[in-house]
């Protein structure tokens, strides 16, 4: 009686899915879809909006590094691992708990198709990475999130190197803000950001710091997205005489601003 009413569920919930794929005609609407069911069974409990609202708010080069990694190395397993480096830096179990709860929505994202398009029109990216993007989504059962460590935050994300690599970029950004914001007093912080953000631009603009051609590099240890975007958007507003800036290492705030988009090869046994 009991295996039969087991089979019975199962019967239904599969009739439920089936019918569920059938409003959809795209194969990969059919696939999103069913991404987020999957996603929408776990529940998220944010303390702070979400901080990274976009599978673009990473480096360039995790696409140019995903690309060769997709071509020559899907196969290869590996473990990425957080270290801090502070010995002053203590995470408590409060923040621990909200950077598992902005990885866990991270891990809810899916590239739009604007944003596809966006990375198709670059013209070393193939359509074949492009297409594998399509159907890509970061995985939460890939963390193993404790307080397991001297400084109170110990992170693990096994599987793939085609995973892995991905996780690196938005899971310090979210460390650094959840830490920044729960932490400290953001407000005062920020403040402090804007004050000393606006004498460095003073001093190029008046020529008094000649720098030549500069770029942003700061997503893995901003203080938070916004703070990030506010420097991106006043240095690409402002001319400099005998300095230039080009662009942002950010490809969401590449795309945003129509900025170039820097890239650095970062991976051991490979060059550009």
């Amino acid at each position: 009686m009991l295996m039969r009413l087991f089979f019975t569920l199962l019967f239904v919930s599969e009739r439920k899915q089936i019918a569920f794929m059938a409003t959809e005609k795209s194969p990969v609407r059919i696939s999103q879809r069913l991404f987020a069911t999957s996603r929408s069974e776990m529940r998220i409990i944010m303390k702070l909006n979400q901080i990274i609202t976009s599978l673009l708010e990473t480096d360039m080069y995790k696409f140019s590094m995903g690309q060769a990694i997709y071509h020559q190395f899907s196969d290869y397993k590996t473990t990425w691992s957080f270290k801090c480096r502070n010995t002053d830096v203590h995470f408590t179990k409060e923040v621990v708990e909200e950077i598992k709860e902005q990885i866990k929505a991270y891990c809810g994202l899916r590239f739009t198709e604007e944003e596809l398009e966006y990375l198709h029109n670059i013209k070393w990216i193939k359509g074949s990475y492009v297409d594998f993007l399509r159907l890509w989504q970061p995985r939460y059962e890939d963390f193993e999130i404790t307080t397991d460590a001297e400084c109170g935050l110990s992170i693990e994300a096994k599987g793939t190197w085609l995973n892995t690599s991905m996780y690196e970029i938005p899971t310090l950004a979210i460390i650094n803000e959840v830490y920044f914001r729960m932490e400290y007093n953001y407000d005062e912080l920020l403040n402090s950001f804007k004050n000393r953000l606006d004498e460095k631009i003073r001093k190029i603009s008046t020529g008094e710091y000649n720098i030549g051609s500069f770029s942003e590099f700061g997503l893995r240890r901003r203080l938070s997205a916004k703070a990030q975007e506010l420097a991106v958007d006043l240095l690409s507003k402002n001319e400099y005489p005998g300095s230039k800036f080009v662009g942002t290492s950010n490809v969401y705030l590449a795309k945003k601003y129509i900025l170039q988009r820097l890239v650095r090869w970062r991976m051991s046994g490979l060059c550009a």
